[in-house]
C-alpha cells in the first residue's frame, strides 16, 4: 500500500521529537514548568524509523497527543 501516510506521521514525530530536544536544552525552565509534558519520551521518538509498532503509534496519537495538545504550554514565552 501507500506508505506516504505512516511517513508523514514519523516526520511529525520526529520534529516533536527535536522541538522537545531543543526546549529542554535551551529551555529548561520552561521544560521544568511544564512538567506535565513528557519531554524524554517526545525526544526519544527522534529513534524511529520505518519498522515501527504502528499499534503503538496509534496508541499514542490517541491517548497521549491529544493531553499534549490539550496542555497550556504559552509557546509565546519561549520567543520572548
Amino acid at each position: 500500500g501507500d506508505k506516504r501516510p505512516r511517513k508523514a506521521v514519523l516526520a511529525c514525530f520526529y520534529l516533536l521529537a527535536e522541538a522537545a530536544t531543543m526546549i529542554v536544552a535551551s529551555f529548561p525552565a520552561y521544560a521544568v514548568d511544564h512538567m506535565q509534558v513528557p519531554w524524554k519520551a517526545l525526544a526519544e521518538m527522534r529513534a524511529l524509523d520505518l519498522d515501527v509498532d504502528w499499534d503503538a503509534v496509534w496508541t499514542l496519537v490517541q491517548d497521549d497527543l491529544p493531553n499534549l495538545v490539550r496542555a497550556d504550554l504559552n509557546c509565546e514565552a519561549l520567543a520572548s
